[in-house]
């Protein structure tokens, strides 16, 4: 079974496409936040220039119908504990 590659450039489209129609911006977020997913799950989507620095560190991010919220910038070495004293036990990428 292939998978294919969810692009930069199809979520771009996509995006343009959701926001053009009249929605509230929470139904925008809602229809939007799977297709990031999809997008984060192909680290080649971004460009190097834009992953260089990213080796060392970790964005924690949440996402609700209202938005996408930065919760911590750590980096690859505190991540564990950040993770530990902050994240939720039993969800996706959580430490527990």
């Amino acid at each position: 079974m292939t998978t294919e590659t969810y692009t930069l450039e199809q979520f771009i489209a996509d995006l343009d496409r959701i926001t053009r129609r009249e929605q509230p911006a929470a139904a925008i977020t809602e229809e939007i936040s799977p297709l990031l997913a999809r997008l984060v799950k192909n680290p080649e989507s971004i460009a190097a220039q834009y992953r260089r620095r990213v080796g060392e560190v970790r964005v924690f991010y949440d996402v609700t119908p209202e938005a996408v919220e930065v919760l911590a910038i750590v980096t690859k070495a505190e991540a564990a504990r950040w993770l530990a004293e902050h994240g939720t036990p039993g969800a996706p990428g959580s430490a527990g």
